[in-house]
């Protein structure tokens, strides 16, 4: 789903949902403060309810631009399958970096395309969790799986660059928590803070199958712009079989 561009990127593909507070429930909450309707109302924007649930992979392919959006940086491509198989390919000059996940355990590959070189370690418990978190909430848009336990909050309804969200936290633990406003009229996850204190902004959109995906996503932290991605092609359901998130043979 970017800073450094894994990191980034993994938030990137995070959605969101929520639970009314306990003051909105002593005043009589109103009932679009309900996480499982504004969770509908984020779908709807996405797409119809059918052609969500059929998802089982979805392919992006895109661009990592600098901070003005003028000039491309790298290439990037990710790999996502249910239930939570993930793989993130970058590409910087002769270098390409590549982020797995196999749901159990995940790597780290960069791989110099000039001279041959390469180099594997293993991803930290919190990597690998924070990659398997990105890929249910992007292939499940919104809906809640059976895999990892969560806790929504409603937190507000706030007023962002002229239109008033709703701001939700997502906790999966004390490590992994993520906070998203969503458009109260149009569903539209307008921004995504991570638990990293990174902010990511979603720009257009881009169409595969009658889904909706974001076509920009610019990211900041402490107010410094740390780069801009562009997806050009979005897949559904690409073949993609389970041997290709294993640990690779060097």
């Amino acid at each position: 789903m970017f800073l450094s561009f894994g990191r980034s990127l993994v938030g990137l593909w995070i959605l969101c949902w929520g639970i009314s507070s306990a003051a909105a429930q002593q005043k009589g909450a109103n009932p679009i403060a309900d996480p499982e309707q504004i969770i509908e109302l984020a779908r709807k924007y996405y797409g119809a309810a059918e052609a969500l649930d059929s998802v089982e992979t979805i392919y992006y392919e895109g661009e990592v631009l600098d901070p003005k959006g003028e000039a491309r940086n790298g290439l990037f491509r990710l790999f996502l399958k249910k239930p939570f198989f993930q793989r993130m390919e970058l590409q910087l000059g002769n270098v390409v970096t590549i982020n797995c996940t196999n749901g159990t355990e995940g790597y780290r590959l960069q791989v110099n395309k000039k001279t041959g070189a390469k180099k594997l370690s293993i991803l930290p418990p919190i990597r690998v969790e924070t990659l398997i978190i990105s890929s249910l909430e992007n292939l499940n848009f919104l809906r809640e799986t059976k895999h990892r336990r969560r806790d929504v909050r409603y937190v507000d309804k706030v007023d962002f660059q002229g239109q008033t969200c709703y701001k939700l936290e997502f906790r999966y633990s004390e490590n992994l928590k993520y906070e998203r406003l969503i458009n109260a009229q149009t569903g539209r996850v307008m921004q995504v803070v991570d638990h990293r204190g990174v902010s990511m902004y979603n720009r257009g959109e881009i169409f595969s199958e009658g889904v909706r995906f974001t076509k920009i996503v610019e990211s900041y932290r402490d107010n410094q712009h740390l780069n801009t991605l562009q997806f050009n092609l979005v897949l559904l359901n690409k073949p993609i079989h389970e041997s290709f998130f294993d640990f690779p043979d060097l």
